[in-house]
């Protein structure tokens, strides 16, 4: 879990992927797929294999 000024290479990588990915993309996508990468690091991914209907 991300601490409060704790550094997290991991979660650095990502966020500064992210950005630099927004000015080359769709940012609502860009936006959503980072909440989701950032939550399977947490390890609170929601399961997307299955229909959950």
């Amino acid at each position: 879990m991300a601490q409060e000024r704790e550094p997290n290479a991991r979660l650095h990588d990502m966020l500064v992927g992210g950005l630099s990915s927004v000015e080359d993309a769709n940012p609502p996508a860009v936006v959503a797929g980072f909440y989701l990468k950032l939550l399977t690091a947490e390890g609170v991914a929601p399961g997307l294999d299955a229909c959950s209907v």
